[in-house]
């Protein structure tokens, strides 16, 4: 993986850096000296992923790198692991999921990319993902009235209120005007 860093695809370098982070911790859980010999090599060029500022590089692919490597470089150096809150689930049911892992983190990841849209469905009511991220049992699913109900407590914005009235009258005297101003002479 260490060559693989070099690469000149970005989304090859950041799975490679992914990769090693993941190899890290799966190490330090094991021991926590683990020490590689070419540890050296390996921090200075993930420090230089880092803060790369290659301009031939898109801006975006620069910025997602160097927001990738910089929990790399924390993760080989100090062996501190990332720390992502997400907020999962459909609205009335919000659960909070702690990603403190590279694992848990690099199987979110997978997940959303695979299932895209459903998502929070899966994660709300999927039993084998639910053990996967340990949020334990799935909720009680809302029937249809329930759902309804719910929908109807949310607070719509009033498109009626004094001072939208009165914009709408304003507007409309002036367009008034601006037809009445225009006369056409044949």
């Amino acid at each position: 993986m260490f060559d693989l860093l070099g690469c000149s695809d970005v989304e090859l370098r950041i799975q490679a850096g992914e990769g090693v982070a993941l190899l890290y911790e799966g190490a330090r859980t094991h021991d926590d000296d683990y020490f590689w010999n070419r540890e050296g090599e390996l921090c200075s060029a993930l420090k230089e992923l880092a803060t790369d500022s290659h301009k031939f590089r898109a801006k975006k692919d620069r910025k997602q790198q160097r927001a990738s490597f910089r929990d790399v470089v924390r993760t080989v150096e100090e062996g501190e692991l990332p720390c992502e809150t997400v907020s999962v689930g459909p609205q009335h049911q919000r659960q909070e999921l702690l990603l403190d892992t590279w694992s848990l983190k690099l199987q979110y990841s997978s997940l959303c990319r695979a299932l895209a849209q459903g998502l929070s469905t899966h994660i709300t009511f999927n039993v084998g993902v639910r053990d996967v991220f340990s949020l334990g049992p799935p909720p009680m699913q809302l029937d249809r009235n329930m759902a309804a109900l719910a929908r109807r407590g949310q607070k719509k914005p009033n498109r009626e209120s004094p001072a939208s009235k009165a914009r709408q009258m304003a507007r409309n005297k002036n367009r008034d005007n601006r037809a009445a101003a225009k006369t056409y002479d044949d």
